[in-house]
C-alpha cells in the first residue's frame, strides 16, 4: 500500500523550523520543501471548490515556483505550466480542488527527488493546525518551541539580515521585517503559537520539541523525533549546513548544530522594556515550559513609547502584508482569536 504519510514542521517563526526541516531533509526517505505558506496564502477552506483544469495547472506552477524560488520572490509561473499540468492529470481524487492539487504536488515533487516523505516547514502552519490534520490524519507533526525571549530578539534583528546573507536581500523585504516587529505584538503571538498546538500536543497528535534541547542534546532528541514519525535514525542528519540568522553569516561550507543560538537574549539585544513585556505576556507558558524569568525593571518611558507606537506599527505591518494573504481576515482570527482550551 501506498504511504500517506507527510511531516509537518511548524512552530512560531525564528523557533527552529527551518533547522529542524533541513534535519529532517537529510533522511534518504524525506524531501524538506520550502516554505510553501499553501494553507495560509494559497487557500481558504470556506471558498474550496473544484478547479478548472487551467486553474489547477496555475495553482501547482505556483507550487513549483515557491519551492524552487521561495514564496517571497513568487512572480509569473507559467515557465511552469506544462510541469503544472503534469502534476493535476496524476490526480486520482473525481474532484481537482486546491487540497488535491496541493497534495498531487507534493507526491509527485518528492518521488522526482528519489524520496517517499515530503516534509515541509512553514511556521504559520501552527494556527492550521485542526485543518491539516483533519486533511491528512496519517501526517505527523513537530511543533517547535524556543525561548520567547530569544524569539524576540532574533525578530528584532532579522530585518538586518541583509547584512548576513550571501544572497541579496531586497530592500522591499528589509522594511517590511522591520516593522513587523514590536514586543507587544511580537509575545502575544508566541503565546497564541504554543497555545495553538496544545490541545494536539496533549492528545498525542503533535510532538512539541524545544529548540534548545535539539541545540544541548541533539542525537538525543532527533531519536524521538525520528520515533514519533517512525522513520529511523541516522548521524548524518544532524550535518546540516549553518544558516543564516538574525545574529551570524550564512556558513554553507559549515555543518552542524550550532549550539551558540541559545540565549542570545542575555548578550543584550533587548532593553528593559522589552524584556519586561515579554516576560510579563508569555509567564504562564515560560514556566510550564520551564524557561526561568530574569529579574529586570523596565525603563517607564520606553514602556510608554512601545505602547503608544504599537497601533502605528500595526497599521503598518497589516498594509506591508496585505498582498501575502489569500484571507487576511481568516489568518487574523486563527491568531486573534487563539484558545488553550
Amino acid at each position: 500500500m501506498e504511504s500517506r504519510l507527510k511531516i509537518f514542521v511548524l512552530g512560531y517563526g525564528r523557533s527552529g523550523t527551518t533547522m529542524m526541516g533541513c534535519i529532517l531533509g537529510n533522511h534518504p526517505d524525506v524531501y524538506m520543501f520550502r516554505e510553501l505558506n499553501f494553507f495560509e496564502k494559497l487557500w481558504d477552506r470556506k471558498h474550496e471548490r473544484e478547479l478548472t483544469i487551467s486553474e489547477a495547472a496555475d495553482l501547482a506552477a505556483r507550487l513549483i515556483f515557491i519551492d524552487r524560488h521561495g514564496f517571497a520572490n513568487l512572480k509569473d509561473p507559467s515557465e511552469y505550466l506544462d510541469k503544472g499540468r503534469e502534476i493535476v492529470e496524476s490526480i486520482q481524487e473525481n474532484a481537482v480542488t486546491p487540497v488535491a492539487v496541493y497534495e498531487s504536488f507534493l507526491k509527485h515533487t518528492t518521488a522526482e527527488q528519489g524520496k517517499r516523505i515530503p516534509c515541509e516547514q512553514t511556521p504559520g502552519y501552527v494556527f492550521y493546525l485542526p485543518e491539516i490534520l483533519d486533511l491528512f490524519p496519517e501526517a505527523k507533526i513537530i511543533n517547535m518551541i524556543r525561548d520567547p525571549r530569544d524569539v524576540l530578539v532574533s525578530r528584532k534583528k532579522k530585518w538586518r539580515q541583509y547584512r548576513l546573507r550571501t544572497e541579496r536581500f531586497p530592500l522591499y523585504r528589509t522594511l517590511r521585517t522591520w516593522a513587523h516587529y514590536h514586543p507587544v505584538s511580537s509575545s502575544y503571538l508566541w503565546t497564541a503559537a504554543v497555545k495553538a498546538a496544545q490541545p494536539f500536543v496533549d492528545a498525542g497528535r503533535v510532538l512539541q520539541v524545544r529548540f534548545e534541547d535539539v541545540l544541548l542534546n541533539p542525537e538525543v532528541e532527533l531519536r524521538k523525533v525520528c520515533d514519533f514519525i517512525g522513520i529511523s535514525y541516522y548521524d548524518s542528519m544532524l550535518e546540516v549546513p549553518i544558516k543564516g540568522s538574525s545574529f551570524v553569516k550564512q556558513s554553507p561550507d559549515k555543518v552542524g548544530v550550532d549550539r551558540s543560538r541559545t540565549a542570545n537574549w542575555r548578550n543584550g539585544g533587548l532593553n528593559s522594556a522589552e524584556l519586561f513585556i515579554n516576560q510579563t505576556m508569555t509567564a504562564e507558558i515560560m514556566k510550564a515550559l520551564q524557561y526561568e524569568r530574569a529579574k529586570v525593571f523596565p525603563n517607564p518611558f520606553l514602556l510608554v513609547f512601545y505602547f503608544i507606537v504599537l497601533p502605528l506599527r500595526l497599521v503598518l505591518t497589516f498594509a506591508l502584508h496585505k498582498r501575502q494573504f489569500r484571507n487576511m481576515r481568516k489568518s487574523l482570527q486563527k491568531r486573534l482569536l487563539t484558545r488553550s482550551d
